[in-house]
């Protein structure tokens, strides 16, 4: 039975002309807050369309949040209001389940 030899046969691979993504896209919003990409993202959006300042919220959304759940920096105090310490039977705890899982 006749094979073919693969070595002699020529192999075209595409390669891309353009720098554009080929996929779909995210957008660049990171984990953390980052004020200039937040500020350079809505420089954008009001160039690309400036009557978004002038959007109103939508039916039922409320115009300002308010209730013991909305927070701004000046309310806290120290840091004992937000961060929770974890006594030795605590630690002891989440160490054994991470071996566990190893």
């Amino acid at each position: 039975t006749p094979t073919a030899d693969l070595t002699e046969q020529p192999i075209t691979i595409p390669i891309p002309t353009t720098s554009e993504p080929t996929g779909p896209t995210h957008p660049d919003i990171g984990y953390y807050p980052d004020e200039k990409k937040w500020l350079d993202r809505t420089a954008r959006r009001l160039r690309e369309n400036p009557s978004l300042i002038d959007t109103e919220l939508p039916p039922g959304f409320p115009k300002k949040l308010d209730s013991e759940l909305v927070w701004e920096g000046k309310d806290w105090k120290s840091e004992e209001q937000w961060v929770y310490e974890l006594n030795e039977e605590e630690l002891k705890e989440i160490d054994s389940a991470v071996r566990h899982f190893r």
